[in-house]
């Protein structure tokens, strides 16, 4: 399980995952991808996939969520990854509980040989608990002012938290 986050937007992380996912998906893996970032995620537009299912539809299944149910909200690209997008509305990511997070990877977990998360710019309870069920946190920055800053606030916090130095990494 890799995690792609930044407190901070513009730097890119849709863009990391859906190319990191790809990559993994073009070596035979089989590849979740799952877009975290509930209100404005962007990694169906990215594949250039238009889904009727979201994570909105895991929300239902929640405390008996198995690889029939996952199946059932999977979006296939035409590259072979699979994704769970984030929902078409940002007023429905006020009714996705950060309990469906970790339920989620670890049934993905058990069914993939990678799941990649894209999350949005910010430390809430759902990026929190990816990070928790990661294997690899990877905190995204660019080379500004703004950028740096939240890059130290995330840090900081990934510290205090007592995260594994082993399991994050810094781009």
């Amino acid at each position: 399980v890799i995690t792609f986050c930044s407190a901070k937007g513009g730097v890119g992380k849709p863009t990391v995952s859906t190319t990191v996912a790809g990559e993994l998906a073009s070596d035979g893996s089989s590849v979740l991808l799952v877009d975290l970032d509930l209100a404005f995620g962007d990694v169906a537009i990215c594949l250039g996939i238009s889904p009727n299912r979201s994570m909105t539809d895991i929300v239902a299944m929640s405390g008996h969520l198995d690889k029939q149910g996952l199946d059932s909200v999977v979006v296939r690209h035409a590259s072979g990854l699979d994704v769970v997008c984030a929902p078409s509305s940002p007023a429905e990511a006020d009714h996705i509980p950060a309990a469906t997070v970790p339920e989620l990877i670890k049934v993905a977990r058990g069914l993939y040989d990678y799941v990649v998360v894209d999350t949005p710019p910010a430390l809430d309870a759902h990026v929190l608990a990816a990070c928790d069920m990661s294997d690899v946190s990877t905190l995204l920055a660019t080379r500004d002012v703004v950028a740096g800053k939240y890059f130290l606030l995330t840090l900081d916090h990934w510290i205090l938290l007592r995260t594994t130095r082993h399991r994050w990494v810094v781009v």
